[in-house]
């Protein structure tokens, strides 16, 4: 028996299939001494300001906050719990996300239990840990000349974000402080970038590369 560091763990998730699994294999765990559970990110952002877990697992899709923001939030009320982000989405989007987040893990659902419990003790032990699905993503953006997250400016990204989640023009120049000569500027930028022509093929490019 090693003396490594026995962990403490917070799953911010709400689906409870995985949380019950989870449950039963964890109590037996040679380097977890404790995990908590959470469904919400407000409930796990009160939990990990509680207890400074070692690792906190969140959920990308969270019933009232996205979990990138969420893990944005801990990295300034509890910098030294790592963050490892879960979900069944890997896009370039996504990747991107994380990747300016300072997120220091990524597992992907379908990829199994073996593989998150891997990436546990690997980020809970000061290293990062990236899933193969997400390497291979992340690999394919560095080395395209023509990926969209490098050309693409924070204020376009916003309105695609806001584009497909179902928002109007109107709506989104609102929700961003901007006029609306201001943002269709902006659309006018991301036609030409994405090689669309209207804002209905606009929300489906938005939609099929994961800006939600």
């Amino acid at each position: 028996m090693t003396d490594a560091k026995q962990l403490t763990v917070v799953l911010i998730d709400d689906g409870t299939l995985l949380r019950e699994l989870l449950v039963r294999r964890w109590a037996r765990h040679p380097r977890i001494r404790e995990v908590r559970y959470a469904g919400l990110a407000a409930e796990g952002r009160a939990v990990c300001e509680q207890i400074r877990p070692d690792v906190a697992i969140i959920d990308i899709m969270l019933p009232d906050m996205n979990g990138v923001d969420l893990g944005r939030k801990l990295a300034e009320t509890v910098p030294d719990t790592r963050r490892l982000a879960l979900s069944v989405r890997c896009d370039p989007y996504l990747v991107h996300r994380l990747d300016q987040a300072g997120f220091h893990g990524y597992v992907n659902k379908d990829e199994g239990l073996r593989l998150l419990e891997t990436a546990v003790v690997a980020v809970g032990d000061g290293r990062t840990f990236f899933s193969p699905k997400f390497e291979e993503v992340r690999r394919t953006q560095l080395e395209s000349s023509e990926s969209l997250m490098k050309f693409i400016s924070d204020q376009e990204i916003e309105v695609m974000v806001r584009l497909a989640r179902g928002l109007s023009p109107d709506e989104i120049a609102k929700d961003l402080s901007i006029s609306r000569r201001t943002l269709d500027w902006h659309l006018s930028n991301l036609f030409r970038k994405t090689g669309q022509h209207n804002i209905r093929s606009l929300f489906q490019f938005a939609v099929t590369y994961g800006f939600m």
